[in-house]
């Protein structure tokens, strides 16, 4: 998992929120959050035609709490994201046969 995450966690640069640019904001959560939304989205569908399988998605221990550098917030927001994102779908595809968890690596 680690050189998958190393391969192709996209990130921006990390600034201060009043500093990041738009850009490097939108690099990060597409790099971190949508990312992990897109794959669902064509997982979910395909695994509950075949009658169920699991998802198991990294987050990181900073989806729980903020980030702890200044220049953190896209990354935290992101990983906030995934946990929220894998919780929701968790719920709405209970008795499905699919399993659905939002972890992280600390």
């Amino acid at each position: 998992m680690h050189r998958t995450v190393a391969a192709f966690g996209g990130r921006g640069k990390a600034r201060l929120t009043a500093e990041m640019d738009e850009r490097d904001w939108d690099k990060t959560i597409d790099g971190h959050l949508k990312s992990v939304w897109l794959c669902m989205k064509y997982e979910i569908p395909e695994m509950l035609k075949r009658g169920g399988g699991v998802i198991v998605n990294n987050s990181s221990v900073d989806g729980l709490r903020a980030y702890p550098v200044p220049a953190g917030a896209a990354y935290s927001a992101a990983k906030h994201g995934v946990i929220g994102l894998c919780s929701e779908r968790a719920t709405f595809v209970v008795g499905a046969a699919l399993a659905i968890d939002g972890g992280y690596l600390a």
